[in-house]
Order: structure tokens, then sequence, then C-alpha cells
């Protein structure tokens, strides 16, 4: 069924970093989880030798490895790709590669307790959000931490304190929790500031032991140079099995008066998911269903220093339900679409905004 429902928007635009000169939005984003040889991109040996170098001329290395941990599998030493000059050539930031010596490449980094005990961390297809695509699948036996982890290191520290957002996917067994987790750092590795979210088998949006969504809003202190985000399953809760997808992390910034009433048709689809003892209640699982969200109304004083609303710009969208003090919201990665112009009267501008949905809405709480 279709229903009219209403939402106070709030647009972030999302920020702009420096990666070893390269500007990106999304530290951090699980498409290079789709790998069957999950956790390595590749894998192969060093030609030759020179200081903070990998060279291997049947590399294929890609711009898309700014970032990734290189893993020295002959002496298990580590370095991260400061720059991609060509297809045979890394510039690492620790000097740890010599002619013959094997190496792996990967982005994201599982956190294994025992293997021995049987504790794994695997990519595999159709295990992701509503098993459509490939996702994490962490076995833990209840003998310590497991899930995965990535760190990303920009180049300059923050000059001032910057919001931002980490957001998973999850699907874990009756009862058991996991873990949500951001740590900001200085240049050094030390901490400055962390935050965490616990994730629940039974997740109130979505229904008990099914995907569910959570997010996390903190903030980057002034001189954070790296970000370290990380989902696990918890300590000593009992052999389980969890699966996790669209693990990311991105940094924000407020758009110039991009806030106001927002009115999406939404479709519900009623899925039958009753079970034995669930009487004769159906479940369903509520999911936005629009090609375009908006139009949003945003207006500001023309002394505001935020960046304006303009077309292309990719955005986080926030909406909120109106339920008296209630922080239950929408959220989703969007890009503006259009931009409709206002007459500007008494120093109050106006914009209209339509945004596309880039990624997957979630429905949450704070």
């Amino acid at each position: 069924m279709a229903t009219k429902k209403g939402y106070l928007a709030v647009l972030w635009k999302a920020k702009d970093v420096q990666i070893s000169s390269q500007t990106t939005y999304q530290l951090m984003r699980d498409s290079d989880l789709e790998l069957s040889n999950w956790p390595v991109i590749l894998a192969s040996k060093a030609d030759d030798k020179e200081a903070l170098k990998l060279h291997d001329a049947d590399g294929g290395f890609t711009k898309d490895l700014l970032g990734a941990v290189v893993h020295n599998t002959s002496d298990a030493t580590y370095a991260t790709v400061a720059a991609v000059v060509d297809s045979g050539e890394l510039t690492l930031d620790a000097d740890i590669m010599d002619t013959n010596e094997s190496y792996e490449i990967y982005f994201w980094t599982p956190i294994v307790a025992s293997a021995g005990a049987g504790d794994t961390v695997t990519v595999e297809a159709l295990k992701g959000w509503n098993e459509r695509s490939y996702g994490a699948k962490v076995v833990n036996k209840a003998l310590g931490e497991c899930g995965l982890y990535q760190v990303r290191t920009f180049d300059t520290s923050l000059t001032a304190s910057v919001s931002g957002v980490a957001s998973v996917w999850a699907k874990l067994p009756t009862t058991n929790t996991g873990t949500l987790y951001v740590e900001f750092q200085d240049s050094n590795g030390t901490a400055l500031a962390s935050a965490q979210d616990t994730i629940e088998a039974n997740n109130k949006w979505y229904g008990d032991a099914k995907w569910g969504y959570w997010s996390l809003f903190t903030e980057a202190p002034a001189t954070t140079q790296r970000v370290m985000v990380k989902v696990t399953t918890s300590i000593g809760a009992g052999s389980q099995t969890s699966y996790f997808d669209n693990l990311e992390f991105r940094f924000l910034e407020k758009l110039n008066g991009a806030h106001g009433n927002l009115a999406v048709s939404e479709r519900v689809e009623m899925r039958e998911t009753t079970e034995f003892g669930d009487g004769a209640y159906p479940k369903h699982t509520p999911t936005m269903h629009t090609k375009e969200i908006g139009p949003i109304e945003t207006w500001w004083n023309g002394s505001d220093t935020y960046p304006e609303v303009a077309e292309d710009v990719e955005t986080f969208l926030v909406a909120f339900t109106r339920k008296g003090n209630s922080y239950e919201r929408w959220e989703c990665p969007c890009r503006i679409s259009s931009v409709e112009h206002g007459i500007e009267r008494d120093g109050i501008q106006t914009r209209t905004v339509t945004l596309v949905p880039s990624g997957i809405p979630g429905f949450t709480e704070v």
C-alpha cells in the first residue's frame, strides 16, 4: 500500500578529505568485500627492491588501492599504500618489501580470536543485505572478539572538529549482540576519541534475527588524521554466526539551510513472515520505495556560511519522523538531482531540493 508520510529532513554534504592527494568523501566502503578470496585483493611477489616501494610488473595496480594494507607474508610486516605510481609500482608508508618476497593486499582486516577453535571471517555470495549480495560471515565460538576493521589515513590532520557517520547492516542470531565502533587517531595512531553503538539481534524496526540497520553519528576532534571503523560480535555471547554488509564511514558537513519538511510517498510491502507462536498478527519489514526523494524546502539567512545546495552534490539525508521527541529516522546517501531557486526576501534565501538515493535507505533511532 502507498501512503504519504511527513518527516523533518536534515541534509548533510559529504565532506571531502585528501588521501594520498586523491579526494574522497566516503572514507570507507565495503564494495571491496565482494571477493571470493577474502580478505585478499591481490597476491604475488615483488620483482625489484626500492625503499618505500612495492614493484611488481604483473601487479595490475589501480588507483582504488590507495589506503589498502600491504602484508609482506615472507616476514610478517605491514605497510599502507601511500600512492599508486602505475600498474606495476606502489609507494608505501613503510619500507617492508624486497625482491622475491611475497605480498598480499587488502582493505578490510579480519579479526579472529581463535582460528584453531573454529572462529572465521569469510566473505560469501548471498550473505549480504537480505541475502542479495556478498557479505561478511563471522563465526564466533565465544572465545574472543571476532569481526573486521579498516583504518584510513589522510594527508593532513583536521584543523577543526568534523561530524561523521558510521553505518552498517547486520543480521545476528537471537539474543546475541555486536558492536559498531569508531576511533579517531592522530598521525601516530594515538586514540583521540571514540564512539560505539550496540548492535542487537532483535532490531525493533526489522525483527528478531533479521537484517537491521544501525548508524553512529559522532565527531572527529581537531588533529585527527586516522580513522578506524570496526564491527564485531560480542565476547562470551555463545557460539554464533553473524552477518555484516554495507559497513561505511563518511565525514559530513551541514548544507546551508538544508532542512525542512519532507513528504515522502512510502510503499510498505506486507511480507508474510508469521511463525509458530507469533499468533495471527503478520510481521512486515518497513521499506522505503521511491525513485526520488523530495521536494525538500530549504531556507537560510544570507549571512550564513554553510555550503549551498547544488546539483550533483553527494549528500547524506536524515529524515526524522514527527513523533514528538522521538529520534526515529530514515538515513540514506543521496545525490541532489535538481535545485529550484526561490526569490530572496528580507535576506532569506530558499531552495527546493530533490534527491536520488545512491544507497539503501535504513531506518534507525538515536
